[in-house]
């Protein structure tokens, strides 16, 4: 099954706009996900034995949600597995990041592998 990776990196961007920034605060610890459920591995592509990696970027809002409108896929092996895991996103839940001691919507990069054991 494919299985995100346990580290979430926060990202910053600078052609993002001045609205974004504010709203986008880079948050000193990695937010925590609740367990993950692991994407449905493409049936096509797991009896060809094709193996692949996604690297998807998305904003985590202060209630721990993914913003489904803010996903963005920065690398995938194959189109299949980017649509897995934007299925698998919608029903993720992380605690939210925090920044000064008050909830933050925090943007996210997490790397998805999927292989076959």
């Amino acid at each position: 099954m494919p299985a995100p990776s346990s580290s979430f990196r926060h990202v910053a961007f600078s052609n993002t706009s001045r609205r974004d920034r504010q709203a986008l605060i880079v948050a000193s610890h990695a937010v925590r996900a609740t367990p993950l459920p692991s994407p449905q591995y493409p049936s096509s592509l797991r009896q060809s034995g094709i193996t692949g990696q996604v690297l998807v970027q998305f904003v985590v809002d202060t209630l721990g949600r993914v913003e489904m409108g803010d996903v963005q896929i920065v690398e995938a092996s194959h189109a299949l597995f980017a649509d897995a895991v934007r299925a698998a996103l919608a029903r993720y839940r992380f605690s939210a990041g925090e920044a000064a001691g008050h909830r933050v919507r925090t943007r996210v990069q997490l790397p998805f592998t999927f292989s076959l054991r």
